[in-house]
């Protein structure tokens, strides 16, 4: 199942983005961290949008980069189990298939799909 989380954190810019504009040097760090990790209680981080409320920037002794607090919202991906969702076979091996799940990959193994046997076909690719 797909969730909308809104998410505040802190970010840092490099002295190099002090002459562009903030909110695209924030949206790109922060795609660039969150997109495509996977969090345990999040789930996979599919996308980051409508940024907003960036802090004026902080600077540390020692540190040339400012840092500035941010709030923006998350769309996450977090399957539950049991959970009934439509996939598309991408490849076939011998123990079983990979589906694609949303933004992920799964595994159904053969012996999950059937108690018959099952004998794997090379050539086709097909069970």
């Amino acid at each position: 199942m797909y969730y909308q989380h809104s998410v505040k954190d802190t970010f840092k810019m490099l002295p190099e983005y002090f002459d562009r504009d903030i909110n695209k040097v924030a949206t790109e760090i922060l795609k660039r961290k969150y997109e495509g990790s996977i969090d345990k209680n999040l789930g996979v981080i599919v996308a980051i949008y409508n940024i907003r409320n960036i802090s004026d920037g902080t600077i540390f002794a020692g540190d040339p980069s400012t840092h500035h607090d941010v709030e923006f919202d998350m769309l996450t991906y977090m399957p539950f189990v049991e959970e009934v969702v439509a996939g598309e076979v991408t490849e076939l091996a011998e123990f079983g298939a990979f589906v694609r799940i949303g933004p992920i990959d799964g595994l159904v193994h053969v012996s999950q799909v059937t108690n018959d046997f099952l004998t794997f076909d090379r050539r086709i690719p097909a069970f």
